[in-house]
């Protein structure tokens, strides 16, 4: 009988630990540390016959912090292609207690000739941390 209680009761104290570290509020998707973009590839099709869209990218960290957190935001093309973006967040800042920001793009379709990939990287302030990458593939219907 007491050999059961206590394996009842070891039994017991394993599940509730293992509950406690399940909520430790960290994304295991990412690691801890983590200041980047949401996901590492997005897909967009346009109507050429509009001037300019403005896309939104979510930037997003592993951890909420008590202090905001910055990132610059840089973008480049395809060598030999003209530019068909204009990036209307060069810094992002992600506010003390949150996990996310945006960072705004706007696309001229009508300068879309053939697909084309762009890439965007967040290069953290804290420079322990890895800058990230986004490639958007972008192409005119």
């Amino acid at each position: 009988m007491k050999k059961a209680i206590l394996t009842t009761g070891l039994l017991l104290a394993l599940l509730a630990l293992t509950g406690l570290t399940a909520c430790d509020g960290h994304n295991d998707k990412y690691p801890k540390e983590y200041l980047g973009f949401e996901k590492p590839q997005e897909s967009y099709t346009f109507d050429r016959r509009q001037t300019s869209q403005e896309i939104a990218l979510k930037v997003i960290v592993a951890d909420k912090a008590d202090t905001e957190r910055k990132a610059d935001i840089s973008i480049r093309s395809q060598p030999g292609r003209t530019p068909v973006y204009t990036l209307l967040d060069k810094e992002v800042t992600i506010a003390p207690k949150k996990k996310s920001a945006l960072v705004r793009v706007r696309i001229y379709p009508a300068k879309i000739d053939q697909p084309q990939e762009i890439k965007l990287t967040c290069t953290p302030k804290d420079k322990e941390v890895k800058p990230t990458t986004i490639t958007l593939k972008l192409a005119v219907k």
